[in-house]
């Protein structure tokens, strides 16, 4: 009898752990924000999406998201459920025709469908196609087939949201360019895209692809890194490099791989002071060394 009732309760506490698990939020505990870019006619540059409350609506809580470049509007209102990994955007913006729509699903599977209520410039609003599944610096990214104007595909990123913001369906005032550049939490800068359209947190304009034109034009962002920043390179026939961290004593501390043209340099458990980083062609041995400096 006592060894049914600790299998009960084991099956149930285990369950509870089960079900209990969730996915990141896209908010932090006292402040939350993205940058973003702004493109309008003959102007382009960089803005800012931040949360500043809460409000009630239909007996739903949402975090109101303000603009800080339109004198800081009040734009949309966002809810979440991190256990279905879920956002649903609500629009401020059109006060008669406001409804709930959801932006956002990390539970889909390769080849679900999922309705884009909003126009994304190339493509119109419609059914779009899960055709990837992959993770990123321990986040979950949903990738589906719809092209966007910056070069890549709609992806939604587990604890940040859609890669082109979280307000993507109020097409008229992103004035057609959305895009997360970089994402912030309790002022701690936490994602920083891979874009090549960027430079750190920073549009390039038409300078990256004069800029990073070889391997000695080498980007860091940010450096001095307080939390998390990106390493950026050249690396056009997708060749596999080795970036290594040492500290000042010539101790190896880090070491990544990759085939891609950035490495996304965290902090973590690494104290405060100067570090130096080795990044090495794996194909030509061709090597690039640095400063780093965590504060």
């Amino acid at each position: 009898m006592k060894q049914k009732i600790l299998l009960t309760l084991l099956f149930a506490v285990s369950m509870q752990f089960c079900f209990g698990q969730s996915y990141q939020s896209i908010f932090g505990e006292s402040s939350t924000s993205w940058k973003i870019p702004f493109c309008n006619l003959d102007m382009t540059g960089t803005d800012s999406l931040y949360i500043n409350s809460d409000t009630v609506i239909d007996g739903k809580t949402y975090k109101k998201v303000y603009n800080y470049y339109d004198n800081n509007s009040l734009i949309g209102g966002l809810r979440e459920d991190t256990l279905l990994g879920k956002i649903w955007c609500y629009s401020f913006y059109y006060w008669n025709d406001s409804t709930e729509t959801l932006i956002m699903d990390l539970n889909l599977s390769f080849g679900d469908s999922f309705y884009i209520s909003a126009a994304i410039w190339p493509t119109s609003a419609g059914w779009s196609i899960v055709d990837s599944i992959y993770y990123v610096d321990n986040r979950k990214c949903i990738q589906l087939n719809n092209q966007t104007n910056w070069d890549d595909k709609l992806t939604f990123v587990e604890g940040i949201g859609p890669n082109i913001t979280v307000l993507y369906t109020i097409c008229n005032w992103l004035n057609m360019c959305p895009y997360v550049i970089c994402s912030y939490k309790d002022n701690e800068l936490v994602y920083i895209s891979n874009n090549s359209n960027f430079i750190g947190c920073d549009l390039d304009y038409s300078l990256i692809y004069d800029k990073i034109n070889n391997i000695e034009d080498i980007i860091l962002y940010p450096n001095p890194i307080q939390n998390i920043g990106i390493l950026k390179f050249f690396n056009p026939d997708n060749s596999e490099y080795t970036f290594s961290i040492y500290n000042i004593l010539k101790e190896k501390v880090r070491q990544y791989k990759t085939y891609s043209n950035f490495i996304i340099i965290k902090k973590e458990k690494l104290k405060s002071g100067i570090y130096f980083y080795n990044l090495i062609n794996n194909k030509t041995n061709r090597e690039i060394s640095g400063k780093i400096i965590f504060n």
